[in-house]
């Protein structure tokens, strides 16, 4: 579970939104996993408030070769109903976290406008504590959901491409320090031209 909040002044406009997570994992037997998820976020924006609702239900199999998972999102985001089909696959190349890649292939519904969103992930650990990963996102990912509804791309300007890198240090087996740059091609929502979009980001995870 988590929670999150979200303020940035535009113009005259402050646009604020908090937000809610939750997860549930549930391994009925071995190898097989139930997963469930909802996510809500209230926009304030432009005088007007959105009450925004995500929920996902999925279900994994889940090997020392690698995971499969198949799950169904439905949203309500503002005026607009999405629906969101999709199929991931998670291969240890390697046997192990020292080589993996993930595939993921999403089919979006948003408000009866249909289109494909790709996403691949390859890792590699080149020292014995020290992970590097890079991304790919392909197609418009407009009210899309990742990383099981937890992150909601619900901009007004929408998304067309995205690639990033990341590399993550584990320091005395419980402090991993992760650091990440995202690259990406947007589409202004009102006079309909391409910009592009950088953004660094840093974090620290603690392991109990």
């Amino acid at each position: 579970t988590s929670a999150s909040y979200y303020s940035q002044p535009i113009h005259n406009d402050k646009i604020k939104q908090p937000g809610y997570y939750v997860r549930l994992n549930y391994v009925p037997v071995r190898k097989i996993n139930v997963i469930g998820a909802y996510h809500y976020m209230r926009s304030d924006l432009r005088m007007q408030k959105y009450e925004n609702n995500t929920g996902l239900l999925g279900l994994r199999y889940a090997d020392s070769w690698g995971d499969l998972q198949g799950d169904f999102i439905l949203s309500q985001i503002g005026d607009e109903k999405t629906r969101q089909y999709n199929l991931k696959f998670v291969k240890f190349l390697s046997g192990n976290l020292k080589t993996y890649s993930m595939s993921r292939f999403s089919i979006m519904d948003v408000s009866e406008e249909k289109n494909m969103v790709f996403y691949q992930l390859l890792g590699f650990r080149p020292l014995a504590n020290l992970w590097l990963e890079a991304t790919a996102t392909i197609g418009k990912q407009y009210n899309y959901a990742d990383a099981d509804a937890l992150y909601v791309y619900n901009g007004i300007d929408k998304t067309k491409f995205k690639a990033a890198g990341n590399c993550y240090f584990l320091l005395k087996g419980h402090l991993l320090l992760s650091l990440n740059y995202t690259f990406e091609r947007k589409s202004d929502n009102i006079f309909k031209f391409n910009y592009l979009q950088h953004s660094i980001n840093g974090g620290i995870t603690w392991n109990f």
